[in-house]
């Protein structure tokens, strides 16, 4: 795999082996903060797709964190931060530098972040992500319904 894509983006591989077709992978292609700013970036490419990227705050400082869009997948590059596993995270736009709301509480004791497929923001019809380094936790709901994984195998989002 080449270090750079055609654009000068960094690609970023991923650890993990994904499944060979496109087909069996989840892919989140739109997700946008409460006020509507786009979170998918190209200037992160994971796997062929363009990445995730959200302002964060940790008692390190502040940061770009750049995801993958790949649901299951827990690569992503901080690179002006080093993240201790388990701090407690504050999460942004980096468009607008609002504070990501918080959906739920997650099992871990920290806070699932809202991320919105859609430009406006609707909690029935979101994306939680835990702000805690190194737990994995998240959540589709879709019409106010928690969506099992298996049910969406194929989809892109």
């Amino acid at each position: 795999m080449k270090m750079f894509a055609d654009n000068g983006m960094l690609q970023i591989p991923n650890p993990i082996k994904l499944k060979t077709s496109s087909d069996e992978s989840i892919v989140v292609k739109r997700l946008f903060c409460h006020n509507g700013h786009s979170l998918i970036t190209n200037r992160a490419n994971f796997n062929g797709h363009a990445g995730v990227r959200i302002k964060v705050r940790a008692a390190a400082g502040e940061g770009l964190l750049f995801a993958s869009p790949i649901y299951g997948d827990h690569s992503l590059v901080v690179p002006e931060l080093d993240l201790v596993k388990g701090e407690l995270l504050e999460y942004f736009c980096p468009v607008c530098n609002e504070k990501m709301p918080v959906y739920a509480p997650c099992q871990c004791g920290g806070e699932l972040i809202a991320l919105f497929p859609d430009e406006k923001a609707d909690f029935a019809n979101s994306i939680g992500i835990c702000n805690r380094a190194g737990c994995y936790k998240s959540q589709l709901i879709i019409n106010n319904v928690l969506v099992p994984l298996a049910s969406l195998e194929g989809h892109t989002l």
